[in-house]
């Protein structure tokens, strides 16, 4: 006898999360976790430790759900950037999460 699978009817998030990146310290590359809970303009950026921008990960609109974003230590013309820190910046709405990165070559 096999037991039917139960099903969660809460498969949508209630509220706006970023997971620590892991791994951290990481070579090549990080992941970050994040949580959407309802339709929002999202944008995740990485910059260097001088402010200056080093890629966008995600510009624009998001649906509710779960999503894991991966950053390979690349700018965004695909050179491969320097050890050092550099911190990923989430913006949804008009709220914002800030993350620290550490890449080690």
């Amino acid at each position: 006898y096999v037991a039917p699978l139960a099903v969660d009817e809460d498969l949508s998030p209630n509220e706006f999360s970023l997971s620590p990146a892991y791994p951290n310290p990481f070579n090549p590359v990080t992941r970050l976790d994040l949580t959407i809970p309802s339709p929002e303009f999202v944008k995740i950026t990485i910059i260097d430790i001088l402010g200056r921008e080093v890629v966008q990960l995600q510009n624009g609109m998001m649906v509710p759900g779960y999503y894991k974003i991966s950053w390979n230590g690349q700018t965004q013309f695909g050179k491969l950037v320097g050890s050092g820190t550099y911190f990923a910046i989430m913006k949804y709405g008009e709220k914002s999460k800030v993350q620290k990165l550490l890449l080690l070559k």
